[in-house]
């Protein structure tokens, strides 16, 4: 059963609190299909967010600073829901949470083979530290290390809404005003165009049809009511306006290193390159190389249009991340992307974005994309990888999929 993100059919899931004094602030939000991490975003305690799902049973599980967490199960059949995410304090054990199962892994440093999904566990946390939520998220989840339900090298596309073959995952939008403190704060209107919606994922305010009515503020935008840190969506798209002749090829640290230092070139401001790197030194994948294709406000402008109702400073770096397994035929059909051959990548080298504007608004988001698994053609066969095709309804609750293959042990490539 396909299932299109042109439908407006979704999940809309609130984050609330018992207790508001004990468990007041942002909260990290999971939602899951069993074992098999999804969507991972921060959402403050009376704020929401907006998934598109295929049909099944979900769970959201939830935690912040304050030890407040909690779980909910769900099923989605295809028409508009809402979904209320309780925190509690103190947070329950794990051995008893309300899920009944075991944990899917014990110790990020092990490989985990659970399901069918191939999740190398060994994140780069370097000199950034760990975010404190990953002990507590890690154990629940057979592919918490990776962006999403995860092959190596691409989302399992049977997992999502079909749509175009590019997962924009995580772009964050974050704004910047240095008005005076005497000055009243910006409002503005932020829409996602009706070119990108068609494939919207997700997103946190909700995007609704309406868009963000949004305050800026010093330390995030008032939307509803509720401050958030920033506006956040997922996407499908395609790879029609993206650049695919520079960048550089690495494995996990290196490859982090150079977007961050890319981020701290364009002048991204501290919170933002802070977010960026306590989740992507988690969901970005380990254990194979890869290279990224920095997309720019050229191609994002192009790509994934938005609309502001006044004019600002807009800096977008979305980092394209395609897998480079081996060389030769192997790699560029792993690869493959309207031909491209990752072997003949120019450098790419970060510069300086355009100063954020003294009095008026200033708009910074990053976001890394992936291949999806459903449309990744073998370039000798025309067909995708046997080993990622399944139908999302023989996804059960421990999260297997129909069609699996884990004889390839936790650090094999797809097999073409």
């Amino acid at each position: 059963m396909m299932v299109s993100l042109q439908g407006k059919a979704q999940v809309l899931v609130t984050v609330s609190a018992e207790d508001k004094s004990d468990c007041s602030g942002l909260t990290e939000v999971v939602l899951s299909r069993g074992e098999v991490f999804l969507f991972h975003t921060s959402i403050p305690v009376g704020g929401n967010a907006e998934f598109k799902l295929v049909p099944g049973k979900y769970q959201v599980r939830t935690f912040n600073e304050q030890l407040c967490s909690g779980f909910h199960e769900f099923e989605f059949k295809g028409e508009q829901i809402s979904v209320s995410a309780t925190l509690s304090r103190p947070a329950p054990d794990p051995k008893k949470d309300a899920s009944k199962r075991k944990p899917a892994n014990f110790g990020y440093m092990s490989p985990s083979i659970s399901a069918g999904i191939v999740a190398p566990q060994n994140p780069w946390f370097g000199m950034w530290g760990m975010p404190y939520w990953y002990p507590f998220y890690n154990p629940w989840y057979s592919n918490f290390n990776s962006p999403c339900a995860w092959y190596p090298g691409y989302c399992m596309g049977p997992y999502y809404p079909s749509g175009g073959p590019i997962a924009m995952g995580k772009p964050n939008l974050y704004f910047q005003w240095e008005g005076k403190p005497s000055q009243k704060t910006p409002e503005i209107d932020v829409r996602l165009s009706n070119q990108t919606t068609k494939g919207l994922m997700a997103s946190s305010p909700a995007h609704l049809e309406k868009g963000w009515q949004v305050r800026v503020h010093q330390h995030g935008v008032e939307h509803g009511g509720v401050t958030y840190p920033y506006l956040f969506y997922d996407l499908r798209t395609t790879q029609q306006h993206l650049q695919l002749s520079s960048g550089f090829c690495g494995e996990k640290e290196a490859l982090l290193k150079q977007m961050d230092a890319a981020l701290e070139t364009r002048r991204y401001p501290k919170g933002a390159i802070k977010d960026f790197r306590d989740y992507w030194s988690v969901h970005f994948p380990a254990g194979h190389r890869y290279c990224v294709l920095p997309q720019l406000e050229k191609e994002m402008n192009l790509s994934a249009p938005i609309e502001f109702s006044k004019d600002l400073t807009l800096v977008r770096s979305l980092f394209l991340v395609l897998p480079d397994f081996g060389k030769g035929p192997k790699r560029e059909s792993a690869a493959l992307l309207n031909g491209l051959d990752l072997g003949k990548l120019k450098s790419w080298k970060a510069e300086k974005a355009l100063p954020a504007a003294r009095d008026g608004i200033s708009a910074y988001e990053w976001g890394l994309a992936f291949l999806f698994s459903d449309q990744v053609p073998n370039a000798r066969t025309g067909r995708v990888p046997s080993a990622v095709v399944g139908e999302p309804e023989s996804v059960g609750s421990s999260g297997a999929s129909g069609v699996s293959d884990t004889s390839r042990g936790s650090n094999a490539p797809v097999s073409q």
